[in-house]
C-alpha cells in the first residue's frame, strides 16, 4: 500500500504543478494574496498529495483529510461539469485532447474524495470553518470575479453550480463522517487506503 500511496501524493503534486502551469495567464493578472482563491483545483490536488504522503510516513490527519476530501470531490465534479457546459469550445478540435485529460484528471480528483467520504472525523468548530471557507471562496469567484476564465461570460450555471455543490457537498461529506459512513469500505482497495490515512 506504500506504493499506492507514494504514486497518489506524486500524482497530486503533478496535478498541483500543471494547475499552476495552466493558471500563470490569471495569476499573473491577480494579486499574490487572492492566488488561493484562483487555484481552487490545483490546491486540493496539493492537499491530497499531502495527504497520501502524511500517510505513506504512517501520519493521519483528519483534519487536513477532511477539507482535501471535500475540496477534491467539489472542484473536481464542478470542473467537469463546466468542461461540459462549454463543451463545443472545449471539446472543439483545437481543445479536445487538453479537455479530455483534463476531464479524466478532474474525474480522478474527485473519485480521491470520495473514497475518503464518512472516515475523516472532525469537530464541529472544524465543520463551521470548512464549510465558511468553501462559501468565501465562491463568492471570491463570482462575486469578486477570481473563478477560473470561461469561454462565455454567462456565469449563472457555473456559479449556481460551485454554490450548489458547497451547499450539498460539505454537509454531506460532515454527516457521513459523523455517522461513520463511508460507502466506498466494500472495495477490499479502497478500505485499504481509508485505513492507511484515517
Amino acid at each position: 500500500m506504500r506504493n499506492w500511496l507514494a504514486l497518489f501524493s506524486f500524482a497530486g503534486l503533478a496535478g498541483f504543478a500543471y494547475g499552476v502551469y495552466f493558471y500563470l495567464p490569471q495569476l499573473s493578472q491577480t494579486s499574490a494574496l487572492q492566488w488561493i482563491f484562483v487555484l481552487d483545483c490545483p490546491l486540493y490536488s496539493l492537499l491530497m498529495a499531502v495527504v497520501f504522503g502524511l500517510a505513506f510516513f504512517g501520519v493521519k490527519n483528519d483534519s487536513i483529510s477532511f477539507i482535501a476530501s471535500v475540496g477534491a470531490f467539489k472542484y473536481g465534479i464542478w470542473t467537469m461539469f463546466a468542461l461540459a457546459l462549454y463543451g463545443n469550445w472545449f471539446f472543439s478540435p483545437a481543445n479536445a485532447l487538453v479537455s479530455a485529460v483534463l476531464f479524466a484528471a478532474h474525474a480522478l480528483l474527485a473519485l480521491g474524495g470520495l473514497v475518503l467520504l464518512g472516515r475523516p472525523r472532525v469537530s464541529n468548530a472544524f465543520f463551521a470553518i470548512v464549510f465558511a471557507w468553501f462559501v468565501l471562496g465562491d463568492f471570491m469567484d463570482y462575486g469578486l470575479g477570481l473563478h477560473t476564465l470561461l469561454p462565455s461570460p454567462e456565469l449563472i450555471w457555473p456559479a449556481a453550480a460551485a454554490f450548489a455543490l458547497t451547499f450539498f457537498t460539505v454537509p454531506f461529506f460532515g454527516l457521513m463522517s459523523r455517522l461513520g459512513r463511508a460507502p466506498l469500505r466494500s472495495i477490499s482497495f479502497f478500505k485499504r487506503i481509508q485505513d492507511a490515512v484515517t
